[in-house]
């Protein structure tokens, strides 16, 4: 019985030392990743929190910063996380890129990825280009996600490019258009930033971007009056309205979540660009070598160029025989233009419809299309029909097959305000239709 009692306490005693050891092994653990040119390392901690830093040469850019997905189970993704499994990889491969500057270019990186209890997990790469990481989960049943935290702190108070949102009232409602503000990061306003936003670190510049950008709001940053910057997601839209004049949709109110997913999916690349020298920050490849493939098969069809847009001057022509206006006389001049100094296309924009009708498939009595598709075809002009984003999308199919059929070229959409999970969305619908039915987006 002696024995027995002592066999069973030896047992328990060595249950419980692999069991402590297990914990260890998953968490207070650092792992690194290096860039392939060992310039750029990741240290990527497991402790109460999930963080990373990063340095460039053996100088930090980025001090420990945490990273998570919250959802709305009280589920925290990154918070006392367990590892499961652990993955390394080291891949150079050749990516296909038919509408890029390049027919394909190669890209080389190395990646770990960390599998967590659960269902959930975390990749990180390391280009010698940046570094990147995104959150995926293997969950059967859908989630709503109620937050992200991915935070960008800085070592120093270092200048920073910011463009900030122009909707004082209203910040998540704004056309992605401004000037850039120059400011050391403790002097930066505090509005709602956008993407890309860059940051002078001396040796390097890092920019702040996002990829493969799918069923999920996309990234805004704010700032903390120091030199830590956050990302900031929009939620997800209760009620819409619509403006009466071009029948715009707007959000009236959010839910407090900002997304609702499938189970088994991956989550957008935090993205984090690095160039020495300013030149290289236009061509950095990052945000399409991490994109998903191209997914419409033929691409030969897509044809680029110039075009020839009235709304620059306001349909305004001075020393023409007929009223300047929305009018055939104005378009036939404008593809007379076009075709004199090889411009490949007119747009037609606002007004070709009426806009507060909010039906595209019906044009104004003072617009032949057919004449004006014909006229242009003789002058090697093509067209291409402004309207607003959700118009389309309520006609989608409808107004695809027509105007493709009658030689429309393609859609210039507008007024994509927003930047939530149901206007990504809707962009990827858009993108499907038209690529269906060879319409130029």
């Amino acid at each position: 019985m002696k024995d027995t009692i002592l066999l069973k306490t030896f047992l328990f005693s060595l249950c419980l030392f692999w069991g402590i050891t297990s914990i260890q092994a998953t968490s207070g653990k650092k792992y690194t990743l290096s860039s392939p040119n060992q310039k750029i390392k990741l240290e990527i901690a497991i402790n109460k929190d999930l963080s990373y830093q990063l340095t460039y040469e053996n100088d930090t850019v980025i001090s420990p910063s945490k990273i998570g997905l919250f959802l709305d189970d009280k589920t925290c993704i990154g918070r006392d996380a367990r590892i499961s499994k652990i993955k390394r990889k080291k891949i150079k491969e050749n990516i296909e890129s038919p509408f890029y500057r390049f027919r394909n270019f190669m890209t080389e990186y190395n990646e770990i990825d960390l599998r967590l209890k659960d269902g959930f997990g975390v990749v990180f790469r390391a280009y010698d280009e940046g570094v990147a990481y995104r959150f995926y989960t293997t969950l059967e049943k859908e989630i709503i996600i109620k937050n992200e935290l991915a935070e960008f702190n800085l070592t120093n108070d270092h200048t920073a490019y910011i463009s900030y949102s122009t909707n004082e009232s209203q910040p998540l409602a704004m056309a992605f258009q401004n000037i850039y503000d120059i400011t050391p990061l403790s002097k930066a306003e505090k509005k709602l930033a956008f993407l890309p936003l860059t940051v002078d670190c001396g040796q390097i510049k890092l920019t702040l971007l996002e990829s493969d950008l799918e069923a999920y709001p996309g990234m805004f940053i704010e700032t903390d009056g120091e030199h830590n910057l956050k990302g900031m997601f929009a939620s997800y839209p209760l009620k819409t309205d619509y403006h009466p004049w071009r029948k715009q949709e707007y959000i009236t109110e959010r839910t407090d979540f900002i997304a609702h997913s499938q189970g088994s999916r991956s989550y957008p690349w935090r993205v984090l660009a690095i160039t020495e020298q300013d030149m290289n920050m236009p061509v950095n490849n990052l945000v399409y070598a991490l994109a998903s493939p191209n997914r419409i098969g033929d691409t030969s069809w897509i044809k680029t160029g110039k075009v020839a847009w009235e709304w620059w001057n306001d349909w305004n022509l001075k020393g023409v025989p007929f009223k300047a206006g929305i009018n055939m006389d104005t378009y036939k001049y404008y593809i007379d233009f076009a075709s004199r100094n090889g411009i490949e296309f007119i747009i037609l924009d606002e007004g070709w419809y009426d806009p507060k009708s909010g039906d595209m498939l019906t044009v104004i009595p003072e617009l032949d299309l057919d004449e004006l598709i014909a006229y242009g075809k003789k002058r090697g002009v093509d067209i291409i029909l402004w309207t607003v984003f959700n118009v389309l999308d309520n006609q989608l199919e409808a107004a695809c097959k027509k105007y493709a059929d009658m030689g429309i070229k393609g859609f210039k959409v507008d007024f994509l305000d927003r930047d939530d999970q149901t206007a990504v969305e809707m962009v990827y619908r858009i993108a499907e239709a038209t690529a269906k039915h060879k319409l130029t987006l």
